[in-house]
């Protein structure tokens, strides 16, 4: 059972990545981009984890806490240029394996869009996982349709193994799909130093007013709590440092 709290705090995240996409102008109206993915996946780290991610990837810091001012910056330089996923990768697997040996239970987390790394990338980061047991969670973004080069076949099976690291397949415009799935393995991280793979698959709908429908139909989001929630969220942008005017 997902508590109220953690379900407004999904929803307003994903308001604010999507101010953060119509800002640089990224997002279109009626449409997503991943921001349930990024809000749920990131939801329940902790202080002492690790999360890994190049500028293409910026909402995944916004929703842990970074500056606004500072992710617009970063989804612009992205939008000019989109490295780094293998080096992401590779920092990842080398974060966790210092989790694992300091016995904390902290975690590694790392998103890349599936194509963004090489296929041979991927592998080497997978099996380093699997083989040694690494606490880490990798988060895949891709649209539907696409073929992941993470596997050995163009097929995803319902029950999958990516070199050897257990694959999860959701709905990445899902928030409560996205939440369930991290927060049960990122319990398996902490416990036992399993790695998962989650792909989420992003078929261009509109992950917000999902959110939105999904709340209402509870009674949990009503006109009002929706707009303070709004609010709020425009209130902790304008407050915070730099946000009065776009980085350049």
């Amino acid at each position: 059972m997902i508590s109220p709290e953690k379900l407004h705090a999904l929803y307003a995240t994903m308001v604010k990545c999507r101010l953060a996409l119509e800002t640089v102008g990224l997002s279109k109206r009626g449409t997503g981009c991943g921001e349930a993915a990024y809000a749920a996946a990131a939801a329940d780290l902790g202080r002492g984890d690790t999360l890994h991610a190049t500028s293409q990837h910026a909402l995944a810091r916004l929703a842990r806490g970074a500056v606004f001012a500072r992710t617009v910056v970063e989804l612009e330089r992205a939008t000019r240029a989109r490295t780094g996923a293998e080096t992401q990768l590779a920092a990842a697997c080398e974060a966790a394996q210092s989790h694992k040996r300091a016995k904390k239970g902290r975690v590694a987390m790392v998103f890349a869009g599936d194509a963004e790394a090489r296929a041979g990338a991927w592998k080497k980061a997978l099996t380093l996982a699997a083989r040694r047991g690494l606490p880490m969670l990798f988060v895949s973004l891709r649209s539907a349709g696409e073929a992941p080069v993470f596997l050995d076949s163009e097929t995803v099976p319902v029950e999958a193994m990516a070199f050897g690291v257990p694959l999860i397949t959701v709905d990445g415009n899902d928030a409560v799909a996205v939440y369930r799935v991290a927060y049960e393995s990122l319990a398996r991280a902490r416990q036992l130093s399993n790695p998962t793979l989650i792909d989420c698959v992003c078929d261009g709908a509109d992950g917000i007013a999902a959110m939105e429908a999904w709340l209402g139909t509870r009674g949990l989001l009503t006109p009002a709590k929706k707009r303070s929630i709004r609010a709020s969220v425009r209130a902790g942008i304008t407050a915070s440092p730099s946000s009065a005017s776009k980085s350049k």
